[in-house]
């Protein structure tokens, strides 16, 4: 437990640091990625429950895993300044570009209104039509027939699938966008026009079983409201924990219906509010990944390739149907995991080892962490030119007039 207390005293500092030094550009995404990091690894080591890993993994495998942890958190402390300073310089400021009057941005935000909406319109139509034309499955899925997802395909795409894809990245790009204008907008009547299409749209995602839908088009706003909006800390602090607490309540109400145990008409939403359900979410097991990483390693069973899984994402894009050898994300990962099914020759999950895991398997035990700080440090330099100026003010490159 010395290790994780460790990592937790690194995290603490690193985000007291992002308070003291908040009005610079790099703080808020610093911030987020300190969030992440302390869910995903110290919370999922309580939340799971650390007897269940000293069960499974050996104490040194669990030290190792906090020792890359905290590699990874001192790498990106280290980095993210330097290249956030070279990702910002000389972008344009995206939410209000210095110099630009209320009312042009109301008018930009009209357009972008506009075009969203006749975008959602487009894929509205389309994945009605692919999911047989039922008025229900597009407005409320639980009241159709046969509920059917729009973008639905096989696990391997094949000739055009990569349209459906397209299709479900763009859905959930438009519908995202949409929450986020519904947020931000200056003019109260494109954040009303906004706010309507996106709850309109929502459905479709709620009630599809798939959380990660749900965080695609959920999230976007509540981070647009926390990170631009101009109210109070403490009122940010309440809409935080608020969605939080749905969030949560809705992630346990879904896992009930997708294992089987409920129908949607018989779950009862108050008892995952106040706690009184008894089931678990699952998911987070990210430390629980890093640790088999480790565990995979020592035995042998898993050699880390150097970055071909990063390779593979990259080019995750090209369709198979003109690459029928693009390499699988995360392929020889999930083999190892034991997620192989010999008869099919098939693997039956895809595994991903997680933010930082996936930089030990591309690039080992020591220097994965510290390419997974760099990459992720890029990461929070495109998030910081979100940081919104004051109108007519530029303000200096490197610091936030605006986020006090």
């Amino acid at each position: 437990m010395l290790a994780f207390y460790l990592t937790a005293v690194i995290l603490a500092a690193l985000i007291a640091e992002v308070m003291f030094n908040r009005r610079t550009v790099w703080s808020r995404a610093a911030g987020l990625i300190y969030f992440n990091v302390g869910m995903w690894y110290l919370a999922d080591f309580l939340y799971n429950d650390p007897r269940t890993f000293f069960e499974r993994f050996s104490e040194e495998q669990i030290n190792i895993a906090f020792a890359q942890v905290c590699g990874f958190l001192i790498s990106f402390r280290l980095l993210v300044e330097f290249v956030t300073r070279y990702v910002v310089l000389g972008a344009t400021h995206l939410r209000t570009a210095p110099g630009t009057s209320r009312e042009e941005r109301g008018r930009q935000e009209t357009g972008l209104f506009w075009m969203l909406a006749s975008a959602w319109a487009v894929l509205t139509v389309a994945g009605w039509y692919r999911s047989g034309g039922d008025f229900w499955n597009v407005f409320l899925p639980p009241l159709a027939g046969e509920p059917v997802y729009f973008w639905g395909r096989g696990a391997i795409g094949q000739g055009a699938d990569f349209l459906v894809s397209a299709g479900e990245y763009c859905h959930l790009a438009v519908c995202g966008m949409l929450g986020v204008l519904a947020v931000t907008a200056v003019r109260p009547n494109v954040r009303a026009l906004a706010a309507a299409t996106f709850v309109i749209g929502l459905p479709q995602f709620l009630f599809q079983n798939a959380r990660h839908r749900m965080l695609a088009v959920l999230i976007p706003a509540v981070l647009a409201y926390l990170l631009v909006g101009r109210v109070s800390v403490l009122r940010k602090a309440l809409i935080a924990g608020v969605s939080f607490i749905l969030l949560s309540s809705w992630f346990l109400f879904t896992l009930d219906a997708r294992s089987g145990h409920r129908s949607w008409t018989e779950v009862n939403a108050l008892d995952y509010a106040s706690g009184e359900a008894t089931g678990k979410h699952y998911g987070l097991e990210m430390m629980s990944e890093l640790c088999y990483v480790g565990q995979l390693m020592d035995s042998g069973r898993y050699t880390p390739g150097l970055f071909e899984d990063y390779f593979a994402e990259a080019v995750a894009f090209i369709p198979r149907s003109f690459w029928p050898d693009k390499p699988y994300i995360v392929i020889d990962y999930s083999i190892a995991r034991g997620f192989y099914d010999a008869k099919t020759d098939f693997v039956t999950t895809n595994i991903t080892p997680g933010m930082i895991g996936q930089g030990v398997i591309n690039c080992g035990p020591i220097f994965g962490p510290i390419v997974a700080a760099f990459l992720t440090a890029v990461w929070a330099g495109f998030l910081s030119r979100l940081c919104p100026s004051e109108p007519g003010r530029s303000g200096p490159p490197y610091s936030c007039s605006a986020w006090r």
